[in-house]
């Protein structure tokens, strides 16, 4: 049976518990690279796939849920929300909870080739005067393989981000 990359879904978002950070994995790599030249949070680990993009969790985000076409994130606030659906590219803040950012799951090779493809801001002025001294633009450059640390908190309280299906 043959598949049809501009009709099956192309991506996958996950929690990366190690890590602590969000994981988008693309199908095609270089629909990753486009991903991480778009949005200045991205990133990659030396250590892992090269089609997974790496994000970091933010203090305002609340809790992370499954849905059945999407990947719904929480935020403290609707404009924290909206601040992190206009950055993140592939999210979208929902009309009906507007805390809630959603990432649609079955986005075809098509729908991300017109939502990735490239900008006449691709490469930002900071990226032209870093590759004069020879050295990759800061948020081209890969991170080390090791863990981060782990979240800072209130009073040595880990911060309350659940993961799970239902909002209860």
């Amino acid at each position: 049976m043959t598949t049809n990359n501009q009709t099956q879904p192309q991506l996958e978002v996950r929690f990366d518990l190690v890590r602590r950070e969000l994981m988008i994995r693309f199908w095609i790599e270089k629909h990753a690279k486009d991903y991480q030249m778009k949005n200045p949070e991205a990133h990659f680990f030396t250590d892992a796939r090269r089609t997974d993009v790496y994000l970091p969790i933010l203090p305002s985000m609340r809790y992370i849920r499954a849905c059945s076409e999407e990947f719904a994130i929480c935020f403290t606030t609707p404009e924290a929300a909206q601040k992190w659906s206009e950055s993140s590219i592939l999210g979208h803040q929902r009309h009906y909870n507007k805390t809630e950012v959603s990432i649609k799951r079955n986005r075809t090779a098509a729908e991300l080739d017109m939502l990735l493809g490239p900008s006449k801001d691709a490469v930002p002025d900071k990226a032209k005067d870093d590759k004069k001294d020879g050295r990759l633009p800061s948020r081209h450059r890969e991170r080390s393989t090791s863990p981060p640390p782990a979240m800072p908190s209130k009073a040595g309280v880990e911060p309350k981000l659940r993961i799970g299906g239902s909002r209860g």
